[in-house]
């Protein structure tokens, strides 16, 4: 039997020399399992998960049992955004776009207490300004009367001579 197969590979060798031999390897082949994590998104309809929200990726609805089935429809996610997603493959996403109004009135308020203060500085000064004209003005005008202060010195020399000064500057009234 030995003989039998070396005449075999020395015909092979003849017929195949310019080729190389195929050797069937019978090793087992080990595949690596790549682990993609799925991002989960709560929308109007469940749970959902996905890898990225390209057009074509696959969208899985995560049910309440905890099963997944392929998604089907459109979701709605808590920001607003709507994905349309047929036979668990995304066709389409729409992005939400804040309006101006919306955000306008969300500055409003500050905008309005702005205007508030400024107009309450404007009437403080003119309020100011008027009252300071006027200042100017009864500085400017001319005195009268002159006042003068009486020149008494008042000499105290008792307490008795104290409640009699009063006494008298009282009924003097």
């Amino acid at each position: 039997m030995d003989k039998e197969k070396t005449i075999l590979e020395k015909v092979e060798a003849l017929l195949f020399k310019d080729e190389k031999p195929v050797v069937e390897d019978t090793a087992k082949i080990e595949l690596e399992e790549e682990v993609v994590e799925l991002a989960e998104a709560v929308t109007d309809k469940g749970v959902v998960k996905y890898e990225n929200l390209d057009e074509g990726a696959a969208i899985v609805l995560v049910l309440e049992d905890g099963t997944e089935e392929p998604a089907n429809g459109e979701y709605t996610f808590e920001d607003g955004t709507v994905i349309v997603v047929k036979d668990g493959m995304l066709e389409s996403v729409a992005e939400v776009v804040v309006e101006e109004e919306e955000q306008s009135e969300d500055a409003n308020p500050l905008e309005q207490d702005v205007a508030d203060l400024k107009e309450a500085v404007a009437t403080i000064l003119e309020k100011f300004t008027s009252h300071l004209e006027s200042f100017e003005a009864f500085k400017k005008a001319p005195v009268k009367e002159e006042f003068k202060a009486p020149k008494k010195d008042v000499v105290i020399s008792s307490k008795d001579d104290a409640l009699n000064g009063l006494l008298k500057f009282r009924t003097k009234k």
